[in-house]
């Protein structure tokens, strides 16, 4: 894939991310990001939590843009947003909840915060 992207320059001056991958060599309890920026593709490993709310994309494109446009480089916001997103689904999982709802969006303003 990575060649491929290269040779026809498909996403030039692009930047993109992937979440919640899950490829031959992902260790079973993890999830992969992946990113393209620059010509040149990014992974980051976290630990899954086993929980779905509809809105945690969004909620991470979300975090990522703000951070961006505080000037924090493309793969530092993917990881701030990661941690951010994690803790967020840790919660609502301890919660025993499906969905997410306006304090889980506080507490990610909050997890941002730190």
């Amino acid at each position: 894939m990575e060649a491929h992207l290269r040779e026809n320059d498909l996403f030039a001056g692009q930047q993109l991310v992937g979440t919640s991958c899950q490829f031959g060599d992902t260790p079973a309890g993890y999830i992969d990001i992946v990113s393209y920026a620059n010509r040149q593709i990014g992974l980051k490993r976290i630990e899954r939590v086993e929980v779905d709310p509809p809105g945690t994309g969004e909620l991470f494109a979300a975090h990522l843009h703000l951070q961006m446009l505080h000037g924090t480089d493309f793969q530092t916001a993917i990881e701030r947003s990661a941690r951010v997103m994690h803790g967020v689904l840790t919660k609502i999982k301890a919660e025993n909840r499906r969905e997410m709802a306006l304090p889980d969006i506080l507490h990610s303003i909050d997890l941002a915060a730190r």
